[in-house]
């Protein structure tokens, strides 16, 4: 037997030839390649099982028939022909198609070494799926090892910093450490914030009280507003000239345990507007 070819053409001539409208088969029944023997069969001078076909799809679903005789693919296998097309299409074929396109040698015509290497790469490929795979289950199992390690340590810190806090009341205690700590929280919070109070202040007659105690008498003042509370008394009202608007000021400045706050006096149709604010000091 002759190894050393490779590659062989055939002529046209030894070939069936026929343009099949695949729009009269439906588009999803069955395997196309029986279906297109269908389409195929009726066009041939002999029986379809004296021959091998294959199909070229072209375009509006039309596919391109080519069919040999089993005994001419036999006899280049022989020879050692490892692909086996035609040398040109027939006039009938008005697309542009490589006559290298329509491999005759397919199914079980496929030459034996090019069915060793489909094999070879078929388990490459199944090999490298296979590798990789373990590589990640490998990369997921570690990393999930040193998150479990890592929450171990943080688990232990934890402990450690409520045994340091709750001491010996953690073992005697039958809640959770958490809460135990919120409860100390608790706690520290209350006392900060019973420390942190201010002193009670009197009510707010007291501080009208004491307002009204140095409130000039003889001064002619038409109050607009007054607002008095435990902690601010605001003053607004009308004065005829601006030395009554000062002697409002120093009366209201005597107040014992309060302080004016940016006064002002302004024009008006009355004479004079004046704004007082006093706030209470705090004791220190």
């Amino acid at each position: 037997m002759n190894t050393s070819v490779t590659s062989a053409r055939i002529p046209r001539e030894q070939c069936y030839w026929a343009v099949l409208d695949a729009r009269r088969l439906p588009r999803r029944l069955g395997k196309r390649t029986k279906q297109l023997d269908y389409l195929f069969e009726p066009l041939l001078p002999v029986p379809l099982d004296e021959v091998h076909a294959v199909y070229h799809p072209l375009a509006d679903r039309r596919h391109l028939a080519c069919a040999v005789d089993r005994a001419i693919l036999e006899a280049h296998l022989h020879r050692g022909a490892v692909t086996l097309t035609p040398q040109a299409l027939p006039p009938m074929v008005d697309d542009d198609i490589d006559p290298r396109w329509l491999e005759l040698l397919t199914g079980p015509y496929t030459a034996a070494c090019v069915s060793r290497l489909r094999r070879r790469a078929l388990w490459t490929i199944v090999a490298a799926i296979l590798a990789l795979t373990l590589a990640i289950s490998f990369g997921l199992e570690r990393r999930a090892a040193n998150l479990a390690s890592e929450q171990r340590e943080v688990t232990g810190a934890t402990r450690a910093v409520y045994r340091e806090v709750l001491g010996s009341e953690m073992l005697r205690s039958k809640l959770p450490p958490e809460l135990m700590l919120t409860a100390q929280l608790r706690k520290l919070r209350q006392t900060r914030a019973t420390e942190e109070a201010p002193p009670p202040l009197d009510d707010a007659s007291s501080t009208l009280a004491a307002l009204m105690g140095r409130w000039p008498h003889d001064l002619h003042v038409q109050t607009e507003s007054l607002h008095v509370t435990q902690y601010v008394i605001q003053i607004n009202g009308d004065v005829p000239s601006s030395p009554e608007a000062q002697q409002l000021h120093d009366a209201l400045a005597s107040i014992e345990g309060w302080r004016i706050e940016h006064p002002t006096v302004r024009a008006s149709a009355q004479g004079f507007r004046a704004a007082i604010r006093l706030n209470r000091e705090r004791n220190p």
